[in-house]
């Protein structure tokens, strides 16, 4: 079980009694060069959102920040990371441990990539490398009928665009979770846990430039195992779809 860390970390901020819209929870950075472009995984989600830098804590907990308590916060997100959940390092058993017994149920939580795989294995799933391998690129995701009548989900189209980069996969959902979106490579794309939980597999922070810095980063990977990478590049697109998807989870926390 997690040691519950109370101290005020440093780069959280401090810890107002007015509750602030949003905790990122952040478990890695991105790509430097990314980074220089676009910001790192929590600027890309807080300006998706739309909100303002004091309206929202950061903790990077791969940093070794404490965890903050979610009584203090309308929603919490947990970010991607270029580290691999199957790692089971203690800071990701520590938010693990934090998921299931201090947030589930109590504040609503959105994990991004890694972080949805991490909420998945805290609530009694499991996650691994993808037999398929990486999913890489603008991606085609198709809405389930659980999708169509979910709260973050609804007034999405039946298919749509979303950026995606990924190596693991959800491969076993925890008991009760409804499958919200997929597609051919991916079938866990987006997931509800619970009334207030939600995973998707997908980025819907990441802007179509951000992706086609993965896929170059990727390059020399990707051609050595025989993809077409210019192709893939062209193939890349912008969407509005994973903004809709952000500013919908906060506008459900108001509520």
């Amino acid at each position: 079980m997690m040691t519950e860390k109370i101290l005020e970390p440093a780069g959280c901020g401090p810890v107002m009694n007015k509750l602030k819209q949003l905790l990122i929870v952040k478990t890695g950075t991105t790509y430097a060069s990314v980074r220089e472009k676009a910001g790192d995984f929590d600027d890309m989600i807080i300006d998706k959102m739309g909100l303002n830098r004091e309206d929202v804590a950061v903790c990077s907990i791969y940093q070794g920040d404490a965890l903050l308590k979610p009584e203090g916060f309308r929603c919490v997100i947990i970010t991607g990371s270029h580290d691999m959940v199957t790692d089971r390092s203690p800071w990701m058993l520590d938010l693990m441990d934090w998921v299931r017994d201090k947030a589930y149920g109590r504040i609503p939580m959105l994990g991004i990539c890694f972080g949805h795989q991490l909420m998945a294995m805290a609530l009694g799933g499991t996650a691994d490398f993808h037999p398929r391998g990486v999913e890489l690129g603008t991606v085609e995701v198709e809405m389930t009928a659980e999708g169509r009548a979910d709260p973050l989900m609804a007034g999405l189209p039946a298919r749509f665009y979303a950026q995606a980069t990924h190596a693991q996969t959800v491969s076993v959902t925890p008991p009760g979770t409804r499958v919200l979106a997929y597609n051919s490579h991916e079938q866990h794309h987006a997931v509800a846990f619970g009334g207030k939980a939600w995973g998707v597999q997908f980025h819907p922070e990441y802007s179509a430039d951000v992706v086609r810095g993965y896929i170059e980063q990727a390059r020399r990977r990707l051609e050595s195992r025989g993809y077409n990478v210019d192709g893939m590049l062209e193939a890349v697109q912008e969407s509005p779809w994973g903004g809709m998807i952000l500013k919908r989870f906060l506008e459900l926390a108001a509520a």
